[in-house]
């Protein structure tokens, strides 16, 4: 049976999807447990376009071995060949968890996404199947064409601003950020971001009133008060520093990540108290 599995999967990969599939089902008579096998059959009905037989291989391969995250993105593409946008999503955000960078997987749960008219959601996993190739020029590439639908679009907006910031454009990045804001301004990732860039570029005092207002527009935000106390922290505010970790965790108690700053911010003031 392996040997079997083995040339099928070869085939798939030739593009020969009929041989892929004849050898893979030969396969699985002799080991109908065989869930390479049946992955592999079930990638070659996918690409055949028999979206339900492939659908049901992937699920028999995945009630053999659940934490597959192969057998998980590749369901996710049948079901949106098939049109099942929100099992798309769910299979190819299940897969994410395991591996967060997988491209194939934020490709289709972008494009699932999109066809749902979730356009911020589709933008974010655009963006970081390109940021995961290392292809930051392509992705505001597609946001620009993107824009050409909806110039105002503030999550567009933002997330070319993101990618702007990341390639080190601070200055396309703050004009990016600015529009959305304009567009949408109860918009906190756009604050944060914008926060960033003004950093980035040396503008302490523009970061502080960008990283204020997403506090303000998003009091219940613990990244916000997080990002605000970092920023002092770094401005040499310690009181304000550990008063905004202190309201970070009074949202989540259970974060880690403000123990090192809030540690800091205690010698700073002199403080005996123990950090967390």
């Amino acid at each position: 049976a392996t040997t079997l599995a083995g040339r099928g999967n070869a085939r798939r990969q030739k593009g020969d999807l009929d041989g892929a599939v004849a050898d893979c089902t030969d396969a699985l008579r002799i080991n109908p447990r065989d869930a390479f096998a049946l992955r592999t059959r079930g990638d070659a009905l996918r690409q055949r376009g028999d979206a339900d037989e492939a659908i049901a291989d992937f699920t028999e391969a995945l009630r053999l071995e659940p934490s597959d995250a192969f057998g998980l993105k590749m369901r996710g593409e049948a079901r949106l060949q098939k049109g099942d946008l929100d099992g798309a999503i769910a299979d190819c955000t299940a897969a994410l968890i395991s591996f967060p960078g997988d491209t194939d997987a934020l490709k289709t749960r972008g494009e699932a996404r999109r066809r749902k008219g979730e356009t911020e959601g589709a933008i974010h996993d655009l963006v970081e199947m390109r940021r995961q190739l290392g292809d930051l020029d392509g992705a505001i590439a597609d946001l620009t064409e993107a824009l050409q639908g909806d110039p105002h679009d503030p999550q567009a907006l933002a997330s070319r601003g993101d990618a702007r910031l990341q390639r080190g454009d601070f200055d396309g990045a703050i004009a990016d950020l600015t529009e959305a804001i304009a567009s949408d301004p109860q918009y906190e990732w756009a604050y944060y971001t914008r926060a960033r860039a003004y950093v980035a570029r040396g503008n302490l005092d523009g970061g502080e009133a960008d990283a204020k207002k997403a506090v303000e527009v998003s009091p219940d935000s613990a990244w916000a008060w997080i990002y605000l106390g970092r920023l002092h922290l770094a401005m040499r505010k310690p009181e304000d520093a550990l008063r905004e970790m202190d309201a970070a965790l009074a949202i989540d108690p259970d974060t880690i990540v403000v123990r090192g700053p809030r540690s800091v911010a205690l010698a700073m003031l002199g403080s005996d108290e123990e950090a967390l």
